[in-house]
């Protein structure tokens, strides 16, 4: 129970972290949803710049590293809920800034490749190539490892990755890519 409120609680500042970067920008967040293994802040519809989809991108990780170094001192009082905590943050700041199309890291590769050619389609077709190697990587390293956690993780990732290409496909951002 604590281990889930710590969980939810961690994955809400993430997501409260990417909107008020938003704002920042001026750009409003319509709503946060959780989910068992994560969460999603749902931007206004609006073309960023390179720049500000890394800032946004970025503000999420950076809101887990900011809750391990303000709970790190606490692990003094050996209160086993801080130590939780702290895991909790760390993987999951790590974890999003994996290069995998739609996690933040994803992201980050994306708007680069996008700074960098100045095509957004061209960057988002690579960006998810990548993503499709690395989850499918992910995938046999797991099932290797018989690690059926990281199994489930790297199926959820692979269908929230399929469901952003047909998102960006009905937005007609994308054709049928070609992997």
């Amino acid at each position: 129970m604590l281990f889930g409120c710590l969980l939810f609680g961690s994955v809400l500042l993430h997501e409260m972290g990417h909107s008020l970067a938003a704002r920042k920008f001026g750009i409003n967040t319509h709503s946060i949803t959780l989910y068992p293994f994560g969460g999603i802040a749902r931007v206004a519809a609006k073309h960023l710049s390179p720049w500000e989809e890394i800032v946004i991108s970025m503000a999420g990780p950076l809101v887990n590293l900011g809750i391990v170094l303000i709970s790190a001192p606490f692990l003094y009082f050996d209160f086993p809920p801080v130590a939780y905590l702290i895991f909790l943050n760390l993987v999951m700041g790590i974890f999003n800034l994996f290069p995998a199309f739609p996690m933040d890291g994803g992201r980050v590769l994306r708007a680069t490749l996008s700074h960098f050619s100045g095509d957004d389609i061209w960057a988002t077709a690579w960006a998810i190539r990548v993503s499709l190697a690395i989850v499918w990587s992910l995938m046999a390293l797991a099932a290797y490892l018989l690690f059926p956690m990281l199994i489930l993780v790297s199926v959820v990732l692979h269908v929230m990755l399929l469901q952003e290409v047909r998102r960006l496909e009905r937005r007609k951002v994308l054709q049928s890519i070609p992997f």
